[in-house]
């Protein structure tokens, strides 16, 4: 597996957050995601040890009528939070092996999705982030970068 890709994200304080990626290998073709689970956390310096953002996801589970194990964990309106414990649940979700619309079957998919009350309280700024897949002991980082939040002005 290559080094993570560097991907900078611009959205907005307040409105729903949604980011598509298709996971390919270098030659372009779809890899496929069914033995991983995934996880993005955004925080203020990589260093800083308290989170704005925990999302977790995994591919369907076909044993448990096709749900997917997600979660999204805000800072609430404090902002931050020390993970795994603290934090406000949102809604979202993150979903890998779908297509841009959430439909299953999309080998190499990942869907991100978070509600816009969770990302009001999502501080505005310059934050950072990354995204891994995870099966068993093996992490891949797959994109880090910049998560900049432009503060909301209608309230």
């Amino acid at each position: 597996m290559s080094r993570a890709g560097d991907y900078d994200i611009v959205t907005d304080q307040g409105s729903s957050f949604t980011l598509h990626l298709a996971y390919q290998d270098d030659n372009g073709n779809a890899q496929s995601l069914s033995s991983y689970t995934s996880r993005m956390q955004v925080r203020r310096s990589p260093t800083d040890p308290q989170l704005l953002l925990w999302i977790t996801g995994s591919t369907v589970d076909p044993t448990n009528g096709n749900a997917y194990s997600t979660a999204v964990t805000g800072g609430g309106s404090t902002g931050e939070f020390a993970g795994p414990t603290g934090g406000v649940t949102g809604s979202g979700y993150l979903k890998v092996g779908v297509s841009s619309s959430g439909a299953t079957g999309f080998t190499g998919g990942i869907l991100i999705n978070v509600d816009a009350d969770t990302m009001e309280d999502v501080p505005h700024g310059k934050h950072w982030y990354d995204l891994e897949i995870v099966s068993g002991t093996t992490v891949h980082k797959l994109i880090k970068g910049r998560f900049e939040v432009e503060p909301e002005i209608t309230r």
